[in-house]
């Protein structure tokens, strides 16, 4: 097999997913650096509160760019329904998973009509791990 089919990479569970991994596909195509696991271990020690995430979705500035009703764009993708989307945008990747991606890694998986480089990729940085697990929860609950 030729270098690129030899890196590609499949979801892994939690349990195994690398937290350092450098895969090239060949004739200088991609290279993948991941630096932490997708989904930090931190993330599941978290007792995670849907109303207070709706909280931080309002503090943080998320409503500026994100409505709550369906097919409604502000600037990014509207959130109604976004706990049912993983499947089809990230298959293999539980719904928590695909959220946590979308919020820490925002060019990670840019949704179709929507521009890379809009969503700030800040929240890594600025949101506490407690918040961000409300917010995922909150997230959750839009089905």
């Amino acid at each position: 097999p030729d270098s690129a089919s030899s890196n590609v990479l499949s979801p892994t569970p939690m349990a195994q997913r690398p937290t350092n991994l450098t895969a090239t596909a060949g004739n200088g195509q991609v290279v993948l650096n991941f630096t932490e696991s997708v989904t930090p271990s931190w993330y599941w020690i978290y007792v995670r509160d849907a109303t207070a995430g709706e909280a931080t979705f309002t503090a943080a500035g998320c409503v500026a760019c994100h409505s709550l009703e369906p097919e409604k764009k502000i600037v990014g993708p509207s959130q109604a329904g976004v706990a049912t989307r993983p499947a089809t945008r990230k298959p293999g990747y539980s719904a928590e998973l695909y959220l946590y991606e979308s919020i820490i890694h925002p060019s990670a998986y840019v949704v179709e009509g929507f521009d890379d480089g809009i969503m700030p990729k800040t929240f890594k940085d600025t949101l506490p791990p407690q918040d961000l697990a409300n917010v995922i929860a909150f997230l959750l609950t839009l089905k």
